[in-house]
């Protein structure tokens, strides 16, 4: 034999042994466990001889538990001495997560046996940190698998200081079959217990339904509901661990509980708690189940903090424990709570709350029970009682009520008979035909037959119908199908709808009138509703807007506007102040412009108000286009301005030529008198001096009665064909002096112009007003100074001061000044008499100067603003022919010295006219008699007859006017010579006295040399 053969021997030998020793242990380990008769016996037994072997000291047993999250984890239940001096009392309560690891995973998922060898060095394996923290180098998992079902794990470890674990399959196959057994011996444990705890279970199931069953008995025999509920807990008492117990009902306002019934407890201890409160802190058990809906369990009254309020109760009651079970109705609705109270700490069994749980579904059905009772009660109270109101609602509604079947009415109400005229007796039986017009007899039968024949289930319509006298009324029913007897009938309700009728149609007939009103009228009419805008227009309001009706509805007031209404307020704030005030019921007037699409503005007066109408708030919108009417208003009352200003400077023109008449009488007067106490020959030199300035002062008073002549239009004119251009030119020269050295004089004079009807002094006096007031208005300035003449086009709609002009083209003065220019205020009044902005001026000029220009039947136009300088345009008609030299030829005529000779006539109202007259002709020899008016004249006439050779008459006198007086004097000395006197122009005399030549009139104020040349020189010519 070689050496090789005698070593494999023993190794085989003693392998065979080893073997031989596992299978016994196995063999044993199988009786062992066969013989165990509680879980911890099996698990010594199963670690004892798994360490027989696989020879080890350190071995546990896990179990499958559940974790907090619904998981599962491995929990330790056993383990060796070896293990427990090396990890202590961690061991308790250690439970190992089933997915933390590949180890674990695979022995509850695979149920496959797992090794792992060095633990640190695996951690894909296990938890490295789980392996520091037990120190363990190996580790080996077993299942325990029964039926395909894990229900442990035999574990085998190896510490730091130990080798690690080296399984051999058969060492493996042995340690999978003892852990097989143990699964199976662990069945068999969990079976047996289960039998018998079944069988304890029945027994006491036997005892308490014969208790419950007692019970139950009893209380199906008792009506009362606190009886049987009390009967229910005292069967409680006696067969569960909690010999006290109530049933509290929630308060009407669901905020706590009332005690109904108790059991066990002496007197009212539960009552005499209160009312418990649902929720809170010192809800109690009661509360706390009534607020959670769930069963509450308190194992100990003294811990537990929602207790505390009822503490003296809990411990007159010895109470220790507790349990409350809510008491829900089918439809969740909670009635109150089961509470028991117990003289022991602990949890309650599992047969005391299915006893609980089986009293509180009975208990629920007793209240359901009494709760159904009392509603039947009620219900059945409230039929009859319904059925007394129907009955009495049907026999005594307006509306008619009836009963059809078979065809023929089987009931009718009062009213139903009122309709037609039949008592209730004809009604009984009568068919339906006959109450039905012959035109709808038909459609009515139809729509019965349908209900009853449940093709129509209810039908609403309008008939008409025949009344008991012949009448045809409009009706309308509402019939539904029923069953009366087993078989179909239409019940139905019936109204009288004629008058109604006719009123609907009347508002019809009332609406399209309203709505004809509304589209015709001529004022834009909106309907207004603050939330939706424009919801209605009229005709008339899309003419005004210039828009379709459909760009207006919807679009929100003040829209339409421009942004800002003519006082500056914007459209939309004052659209919704008038809104909001129009709200307060008070109706608004107001002034309202509106934008068109092709951005014309319309002006509109705009009345709103609410409209009175259910269920939301809304206005009436009314507007009138005032465009027009405001226009013509403005021009209306810009001609009455201009009229009143006309009428105002004619009346002042009239003033101001009767204070110069007056004034050139006076003057007359004055100066006639000086004139003749200076041609006094013995006339002493100092007197002469001061006569010669009373003379001067008068022709100074005489040149502003001329002013004042010029204004009101009645100055002196000597009327012929003027070149304009060549008058300016000309007096220009005259005005170099007058304007100062820093203003610019520029000319820009026309050629060739067309000559114009005029006096060139009046002309003159006209161009030096208006260069002096330009000169002055530049307050010493430098400025400019542009006189221009030419022909010009008076457009239509310019208005003219003076004359007002037609369109059309004239002869133009311009003068332009750039002064300091005029504001409006200023402006309206320039033409005003003794109206100036100078501090020494007398207001005449420009006033004289307008008159001048209706002397010329010219037209006078200004332009000025403050700061821009002022513009005066004369506008003069054109005249026909050449225009002449402009100065008249004097006079080559002397006034005769020698004295004269007659009767001479002198007619004045003033007596100082009268006095220098006389004794300015008697100076010359001739005879004077005085008339103080018309009325003497003409009797000095009558009397003297041909002895008076000449008449002075006054133009303008009282009581008898001076035509009057020469168509008189006319009569009666035919061709006696008039001189005329007046303090009017030459012109305007002589239109009033057409029949006079030039040579006849004598203005005033005259002095004597004045006189005595007319006189003289008129009667040399009637000689």
């Amino acid at each position: 034999m070689s050496e090789s053969s005698r070593v494999e021997q023993p190794l085989s030998l003693q392998r065979a042994l080893e073997e031989a020793e596992q299978y016994r242990a196995l063999a044993e380990g199988i009786l062992a466990l066969s013989l165990c008769r509680t879980e911890e016996e099996v698990f010594g037994v199963l670690m004892g001889r798994a360490g027989k072997i696989y020879p080890s000291q350190q071995w546990a047993v896990g179990k499958l538990a559940d974790a907090a999250d619904g998981q599962q984890e491995f929990e330790l239940q056993a383990w060796t001495p070896a293990v427990y001096a090396q990890l202590g009392e961690v061991l308790k309560g250690l439970r190992l997560p089933i997915m933390a690891t590949n180890f674990s995973r695979m022995l509850y998922f695979e149920h496959r046996t797992v090794v792992v060898e060095d633990c640190p060095k695996h951690p894909e394996q296990f938890d490295p940190v789980a392996a520091q923290r037990f120190g363990l180098r190996s580790l080996m998992g077993v299942p325990m698998v029964q039926s395909g079902q894990l229900v442990g794990v035999l574990y085998g470890l190896a510490f730091l200081q130990d080798d690690p674990l080296l399984v051999s399959p058969f060492q493996e196959r042995g340690l999978q079959n003892l852990c097989r057994v143990a699964a199976l011996a662990l069945d068999r444990i969990r079976a047996h217990g289960e039998l018998e705890q079944q069988l304890d279970s029945a027994s006491s199931l036997n005892e308490r339904m014969r208790v419950f069953q007692t019970t139950l008995s009893e209380v199906a025999g008792q009506p009362d509901l606190e009886g049987a509920l009390r009967t229910l807990l005292e069967g409680l008492g006696e067969v569960t661990a909690y010999g006290m117990w109530a049933i509290h009902t929630v308060a009407e306002d669901r905020t706590s509980l009332h005690t109904l019934v108790q059991s066990g407890a002496p007197g009212l201890a539960f009552s005499a708690a209160g009312p418990l409160p649902i929720g809170g802190p010192d809800a109690g058990v009661g509360g706390r189940a009534a607020e959670t809906g769930e069963l509450v369990i308190v194992e100990d009254l003294r811990q537990d903090p929602s207790s505390r309020a009822h503490r003296t109760i809990i411990t007159d009651l010895n109470a220790r424990a507790a349990l409350s079970l809510p008491l829900k109705g089918r439809g969740g609705e909670l009635y109150g709570v089961l509470t028991g109270l117990g003289s022991q700490v602990g949890k309650p069994k599992a047969t005391d709350l299915a006893q609980m749980r089986f009293v509180a579904d009975l208990a629920i059905l007793a209240m359901e029970r009494t709760r159904l009772w009392e509603r039947l009660q009620r219900e059945l109270a409230q039929r009859k009682e319904s059925e007394l109101l129907y009955r009495t609602l049907v026999e005594e509604s307006l509306s008619g009520v009836y009963l059809i079947q078979d065809g023929v009415f089987q009931y009718a109400n009062p009213a139903f008979c009122r309709v037609f005229g039949y008592s209730e007796a004809e009604m009984k039986g009568r068919s339906v035909g006959s109450l039905v017009a012959p035109s709808d007899r038909e459609t009515v039968l139809n729509n019965i037959r349908k209900r009853v024949t449940g093709q129509l289930q209810s039908i609403h319509y309008t008939f008409r119908a025949q009344c008991k006298d012949g009448r045809e009324i409009l009706v309308e029913v509402h019939g539904s199908t029923v069953q009366q007897g087993g078989r179909p009938a239409v019940l139905g309700v019936l109204m009288d709808v004629t008058e109604e009728h006719r009123t609907a149609q009347a508002l019809e007939m009332s609406e399209s009138r309203f709505r004809q009103l509304f589209n015709d009228s001529p004022d834009a009419i909106l309907l207004v509703d603050p939330a939706k805008g424009y919801i209605l227009v009229n005709r008339a309001a899309t003419v005004l807007l210039g828009r379709p009706a459909s760009q207006i509805l919807g679009v929100a007031p003040g829209t339409l506007s421009p942004a800002l209404q003519r006082d500056g307020e914007p459209s939309v704030d004052r659209a919704r102040r008038v809104l909001a005030a129009a709200s307060a019921g008070e109706p608004q007037w107001f002034d309202w412009v509106n934008l068109r699409p092709d951005g014309t503005e319309v002006e509109s007066e705009a009345h709103l108000v609410r409209m009175k109408d259910e269920g939301r708030e809304t206005y009436q919108l009314i507007l009138r286009d005032v465009t027009e009417e405001r226009r013509a208003r403005v021009e209306r009352e810009t001609l009455e301005r201009q009229l009143f200003q006309s009428q105002k400077l004619e009346s002042l023109g009239v003033m101001a030529g009767g204070v110069a008449h007056d004034f050139n009488n006076l003057l007359t007067g004055i100066l006639g008198h000086a004139d003749l106490a200076l041609s006094a020959p013995d006339a002493p030199p100092a007197l002469t001096r001061h006569l010669e300035a009373v003379r001067d002062s008068a022709l100074r008073a005489s040149e502003l009665t001329k002013q004042l002549l010029a204004y009101s239009g009645k100055g002196v004119f000597e009327l012929r064909r003027v070149d304009l251009s060549a008058l300016v030119a000309d007096t220009v020269r005259l005005l170099d002096v007058s304007v100062p050295k820093a203003v610019s004089l520029r000319l820009d004079l026309g050629k060739d112009l067309p000559p114009i009807q005029g006096d060139p002094a009046q002309l003159r006096q006209v161009l030096m007003n208006l260069v002096i007031n330009g000169a002055e208005s530049m307050n010493g300035s430098e400025g400019t100074l542009r006189i221009t003449t030419g022909l010009e086009t008076l457009e239509e709609g310019v208005p003219t001061q003076g004359t007002e002009l037609s369109p059309g083209r004239y002869v133009a003065l311009r003068v332009a000044d750039t002064g300091s220019g005029m504001d409006e205020a200023t402006l309206a009044r320039i033409f005003e008499p003794f109206f100036s902005t100078k501090f020494t001026g007398r207001g005449l000029g420009l006033p004289a100067l307008l008159g001048i220009a209706r002397g010329h039947q010219a037209g006078l136009c200004v332009k000025s603003q403050p700061g821009e300088g002022t513009v005066f345009t004369v506008y003069f008609p054109m005249a026909s022919g050449v225009a002449g030299p402009l100065e008249a030829k004097a006079s080559s005529g002397e006034i005769p010295a020698a004295n004269g000779g007659g009767l001479i006539l002198v007619v004045d109202d003033d007596p100082a006219v009268r006095s220098v007259a006389r004794q300015t002709l008697e100076m010359r020899g001739y005879q004077v008699v005085e008339a103080g008016d018309g009325a003497e004249a003409l009797d000095e006439i009558r009397v003297r007859g041909r002895r008076v050779s000449l008449v002075v008459l006054d133009a303008t006198m009282p009581n008898m006017s001076g035509e009057s007086t020469l168509r008189e004097l006319r009569d009666l000395l035919p061709g006696l010579p008039v001189l005329l006197s007046s303090g009017y122009d030459e012109q305007a005399t002589h239109h009033r006295f057409p029949e006079l030549g030039k040579d006849h009139f004598l203005p005033k104020p005259y002095g004597p040399r004045d006189l005595l040349a007319k006189v003289q020189a008129l009667l040399k010519a009637s000689s």
